[in-house]
């Protein structure tokens, strides 16, 4: 494929764009999938849609762009309508946002139900918005992105939903969240609405490391003693016989945890009430699904119960107006409880009752179905791992790995293998070899643009006690979005030392792109806790793929290391040194998760090679 065939906004290709282009065409023109990693800045999301799209307005074939993200959303809508303009095409592209975030009254965006709120507004012709999308004419004229749609549409007092809805129906280009696509019954109102086929479309996963995981927690659950009191409160005044009966589930509920979990019979007290202090928070044991069943009086009148909290909760909702109903998340939980399977690990703790889903396969290998589905991110190591996780079909998905066209010697990757955060080895002196290392390497960049990412809270905590770092900013467990947006703008105005954990916020996701990171220190491996959820993950996979403790164990980790050390490079101009404090990324079941051009350069001593690399650069 040349240049010239290609929808391409750009004058020119970025150096290895061209290949990474000719493999897609002949991928989807043969009607199969692709995975492929690539560095940040090889160009994917430009390469992707101008591929995608060049064969879909050939075909007759729709292309959906699916985001983990909405500030993803923005870079698909500039591709769209630099083509648009650039080959004069009348095309539409419509951007998603989900139907919740595209609703313009405030107070029903805010609620808890939001759907069941909207639902029973618009049934009631309630929304204004609503009616006039019914009535009026209104039509998308142009690509634009969601922020955009929302003030015509606010301007003209229609529903954004319905008309991003309405101009999809005919649009080639979907740009959308995960959840448009994979998740029910999102997902099935969504295909109906737009009236989209997905085995006459062409599927793009950005950033698709995410998607399993992603998904995997959206079909999962919980409901503690709590949730149950609220959902008995509230049937109350509604159906008191409902009442009484959760009053019993309630108070065999409580019983039943404290019994699981080898409490006293003083675990719980008289009104049913919790005594938290005789749970210890880390214990936890495994449910067997007819246990919850039968607590609930057996498996026909669970069925029963769900029923009743439906109709008991649409009644509240719609008699006191209330945006929130207990009685409805509990019979969520319940229905997705007795569909389970094997699937799914069922673990009860302190916390509650908790239905976590090992493979969603289920909804995720939707994918499968497209005429060609193009999975791509900077982290999509192993192939074969996100190949099996998302549910591809191995004999029709080509893996590609791409190196990086950056400068080689803009980057360096130090391995410091005299220390490890190995569970053995988190005593006091090993924390304190590891404070003493990065203290000399915040003294070598004067504490500026520096990054220090560790695998939790306590490991950080244990280490940055035995450090000075005059300039730091420290993420704390438990931080909202506006304290961590204050703490990263700190951060970028001051230039100094941003302590973090991996798996975080502010290590995935985030765009340090005006150079605030010239050195990253990756301290250990982020591995999970080996809980029981864990456990079943490893189990689950060893059974089914025979790789238990990669696909549910190491991979998981090292993917969250390698976006923590990719946030020094954002672009072929970045120059960034890269230390990892653990002598296990050298370990061949870890670094099979590494990028195939990465090479480490070995010292005991990193703070002399953070000196030279940076004087190379006359950073100082």
């Amino acid at each position: 494929m040349t240049q010239v065939d290609l929808l391409f906004r750009h004058a020119s290709f970025r150096p290895g764009q061209q290949s990474l282009v000719t493999d897609l065409w002949h991928a989807v023109k043969e009607g199969k999938h692709v995975l492929f990693n690539a560095p940040t800045g090889a160009g994917k999301t430009d390469s992707a849609i101008s591929t995608a799209l060049t064969y879909a307005l050939q075909n007759d074939l729709d292309v959906f762009f699916l985001t983990p993200k909405t500030s993803q959303h923005k870079v698909a809508i500039e591709v769209a309508a630099g083509i648009a303009k650039k080959f004069d095409l009348a095309f539409t592209a419509v951007d998603f946002v989900g139907k919740k975030n595209m609703c313009l009254n405030q107070r029903v965006k805010e609620s808890g139900d939001f759907y069941h709120t909207c639902e029973r507004r618009c049934k009631a012709r309630k929304c204004v918005f609503k009616n006039n999308s019914r009535d009026k004419s209104f039509a998308v004229t142009r690509i634009m992105t969601h922020d955009e749609l929302l003030s015509e549409c606010e301007a003209s007092n229609v529903c954004a939903y319905d008309e991003a809805a309405r101009a999809a129906t005919s649009a080639r280009l979907i740009i959308a969240d995960y959840y448009q696509l994979f998740a029910p019954p999102i997902s099935t109102a969504f295909l109906r609405k737009t009236g989209k086929d997905v085995s006459k479309s062409i599927i793009i996963v950005d950033e698709a490391h995410n998607l399993p995981k992603r998904m995997r927690d959206y079909l999962g659950g919980s409901a503690d003693e709590e949730s149950l009191r609220k959902a008995m409160h509230e049937s109350k005044a509604i159906e008191p016989a409902l009442s009484n009966e959760l009053r019993g589930i309630r108070d065999r509920f409580v019983q039943f945890q404290a019994v699981k979990l080898g409490s006293s019979d003083e675990w719980w007290s008289e009104d049913g009430k919790q005594n938290g202090e005789r749970m210890a928070e880390n214990k936890e044991n495994v449910v067997e699904k007819n246990e919850f069943s039968e607590l609930l009086g057996g498996a026909p009148q669970a069925l029963s119960l769900v029923e009743r909290l439906q109709k008991c909760g649409e009644e509240y909702v719609a008699k006191e107006e209330k945006q929130r109903s207990a009685c409805l998340r509990l019979a969520s939980f319940i229905n997705r409880w007795l569909e389970s399977g094997s699937e799914y690990s069922r673990v009860i703790s302190a916390n509650g009752l908790e239905l976590k889903c090992l493979d969603s396969t289920s909804i995720t290998g939707t994918a499968d179905g497209a005429r060609s589905c193009i999975a791509m991110s900077g982290t999509l190591l192993p192939l074969e791992m996100y190949r099996d996780l998302i549910g591809l079909e191995p004999t029709r998905t080509v893996l590609k790995e791409y190196d990086s066209y950056f400068p080689v010697e803009n980057r360096l990757n130090v391995l410091v293998d005299s220390v490890t955060t190995k569970y053995e080895h988190r005593t006091e002196e090993g924390f304190a070899k590891i404070a003493a290392i990065l203290q000399q390497i915040h003294d070598t960049v004067e504490g500026k643009e520096l990054a220090l990412f560790f695998p939790s809270y306590s490991v950080m905590n244990s280490i940055l006690s035995s450090m000075h770092v005059p300039r730091i900013v420290v993420q704390r467990e438990g931080m909202n979005a506006t304290e961590t947006s204050d703490m990263l703008k700190k951060f970028k105005t001051e230039r100094g030392t941003l302590c973090a954990v991996m798996g975080g916020s502010l290590s995935e996701g985030i765009d340090y792109s005006e150079k605030e990171i010239k050195c990253a220190c990756i301290v250990g491996i982020p591995l999970q806790e080996m809980s029981l959820e864990v456990r079943s993950l490893v189990d689950y996979y060893d059974k089914k793929y025979g790789k238990g403790w990669e696909y549910g164990y190491t991979c998981p980790a090292m993917n969250k290391a390698l976006q923590a050390a990719g946030r020094g490079i954002r672009s072929e101009k970045d120059k960034c040194i890269v230390i990892f404090l653990d002598g296990r990324y050298a370990w061949r079941n870890y670094s099979q998760c590494l990028p195939q051009d990465w090479n480490f350069t070995a010292s005991d001593k990193p703070w002399k090679v953070v000196k030279a690399f940076l004087d190379d650069y006359n950073y100082y």
